[in-house]
């Protein structure tokens, strides 16, 4: 089933370069497994892609990584390396290794209690200042390749359905539009990791859009019209490639 999902969509979409195995697998699937059984998951992943390389032999080859976890997770995120170590096979793959980054969540089934009880970076998002040196030390204990990168594919200043403002979003929106280009700029300083941007439009969650998509009752919605968190994208766009320290 995984490889025919990811077949049809190769071929529809040539494009596409990265396969990231799982979403969030350390509070989604935490009920069902425990962080030392996730890899072998992983493994149908990567054997799925090899098979869809060999067969289609595509212009961009297919890569594959993961596992997308809740946040930088130690425990899951050791188990899970531990697994792909001791992997015999050869044509064994792990292209980069992503996480998210909105906080620190309690350990264990997704639960609200524990020693992390949501804790989030929106206080200080030099926090994740450390998170690269700390996966090259996991990464060099094991034998394996320090140079792999590392995706932040999923990130913002509120998880979920949270807030600081609940019944005007528009305060949050200038909050999330200064807090998401502080957390980028703390993984950016380190070397070999990647802060994805999300989302256009989130389905449910207003403060994450980067174009207005809530409106009033029976107002119409406007076109090309960014949220604050928009505009900061735009803005950054605009910068020249090289940066000069201050």
């Amino acid at each position: 089933m995984v490889k025919t999902i990811m077949r049809d969509l190769k071929q529809r979409f040539p494009q596409i370069k990265y396969i990231e195995a799982f979403n969030e697998p350390d509070h989604n699937l935490a009920k069902a497994l425990k962080p030392d059984a996730l890899y072998d998951y992983y493994r149908v992943y990567y054997q799925a892609v090899n098979e869809i390389n060999q067969e289609l032999k595509p212009t961009i080859p297919l890569q594959v990584g993961g596992p997308g976890f809740m946040q930088y997770n130690e425990p899951w995120l050791r188990a899970f390396l531990d697994g792909y170590s001791a992997d015999p096979a050869a044509d064994k793959r792990l292209d980069f290794i992503s996480w998210h980054a909105y906080g620190e969540f309690p350990e264990g089934d997704g639960g609200s209690d524990g020693p992390r009880a949501y804790h989030f970076y929106k206080g200080d998002p030099s926090e994740v200042a450390g998170q690269r040196a700390k996966l090259n030390a996991e990464l060099r204990s094991r034998g394996l390749d320090e140079n792999i990168p590392a995706f932040i594919t999923e990130s913002g200043i509120y998880p979920g359905p949270s807030f600081d403002h609940q019944n005007d979003p528009k305060p949050d929106y200038l909050i999330g539009a200064a807090g998401v280009p502080s957390l980028h700029y703390w993984y950016m300083e380190q070397d070999n990791i990647v802060p994805f941007n999300w989302v256009l439009r989130h389905k449910s969650e207003e403060r994450k859009d980067q174009l207005v998509t809530r409106v009033g009752e029976g107002e119409p919605i406007p076109t090309g019209v960014f949220t604050p968190y928009g505009n900061a994208l735009v803005m950054m766009s605009k910068l020249k490639d090289g940066r000069v320290a201050a």
